[in-house]
């Protein structure tokens, strides 16, 4: 299998275990059409070093339709292990004093967007006790700390009076 996108993570389980692992796409492969079928295609994904499987391939009609299932399916995965209190870490590197579960869980969200929420509702129907929630609240936390920061290190621009 090629893979196309990966994004090495320490997945921190509702447990309190860490374990490595890795959010994969792969190339979208179109299938030939067949007497029982017409032309389709599928996309494999991997969301590496969890408990229980949580990979495969995703299908389509097409390449690209395929390609945006696997990423739903990731979507999907990652929701179950957020609303059960599951978070995901960065690896270490020397820019990183410290560990913020919280932070990188946002971060992620952040990066995959509307794809980590339950199907057919924005808000999420698997959340009772809101912690996906929660991880979007310290999103728009961290988004104004840094759009704050932003302006610190600029000079401002003049006013409309110049001044």
């Amino acid at each position: 299998m090629t893979w196309i996108a990966e994004h090495e993570v320490i997945w921190l389980l509702p447990s309190g275990e860490r374990r490595p692992g890795r959010i994969a796409i792969g190339i979208p492969e179109a299938i030939a059409a067949t007497e029982e079928e017409g032309e389709h295609a599928w996309c494999a994904y991997a969301l590496d070093g969890l408990p229980s499987p949580a990979g495969g391939r995703a299908g389509g009609a097409d390449t690209l339709q395929a390609l945006w299932h696997a990423l739903q399916m990731i979507g999907f995965r990652l929701y179950w292990l957020f609303s059960d209190g599951g978070r995901v870490l960065y690896p270490p590197d020397e820019d990183r004093a410290t560990e913020d579960p919280q932070g990188d869980t946002a971060g992620l969200i952040s990066m995959l967007g509307p794809l980590v929420r339950a199907h057919g509702n924005p808000r999420g129907v698997a959340d009772p006790e809101s912690k996906i929630a929660a991880l979007e609240a310290k999103l728009a936390e961290m988004r104004a700390a840094e759009s704050g920061q932003d302006k610190d290190d600029d000079e401002a621009p003049p006013g409309p009076s110049g001044g």
